[in-house]
C-alpha cells in the first residue's frame, strides 16, 4: 500500500510540480482536512506551518518534501481514514453531550 502511495504521488508529483494550479489545489484541500478532521497535533501544526509558508512566500511552490506530507494529509490509508472518522464522531458526541448538560 505505501509504494502504491508513493507512485501515485510521484506520478502527480512528474506531472504537476511546475504548474501553481496544482500547488493551490493541495494546499486547500490540505487546510480542510486538517480542520475538518481530527489529526494529530503535530501533524496538524506541521501542515499549518507548510501552508503559511506557502501562501506567504512570491514563488508559491511547494518543496517535493512538503508536497508529499500534504498529499498523505489529503489521501489517507484505509486505517487513517477510519481512525479519522471515529475521532471526529467521538468529538461531535461528548460535544453533543455537553450541550445537553447546558439546557
Amino acid at each position: 500500500m505505501n509504494k502504491e502511495r508513493h507512485r501515485k504521488f510521484d506520478k502527480w508529483w512528474k506531472t504537476n510540480h511546475h504548474y501553481k494550479i496544482a500547488h493551490r489545489w493541495l494546499v486547500k484541500h490540505s487546510k480542510r482536512c486538517a480542520h475538518n478532521y481530527h489529526i494529530a497535533p503535530e501533524q496538524f501544526d506541521h501542515a499549518i506551518s507548510v501552508m503559511k509558508r506557502y501562501n506567504s512566500g512570491v514563488y508559491k511552490r511547494l518543496t517535493k518534501a512538503d508536497a508529499y506530507f500534504l498529499w498523505r494529509l489529503t489521501h489517507p490509508t484505509i486505517n487513517e481514514r477510519r481512525e479519522r472518522l471515529l475521532a471526529s464522531a467521538a468529538f461531535f458526541e461528548s460535544v453533543a453531550d455537553h450541550s445537553k448538560f447546558q439546557k
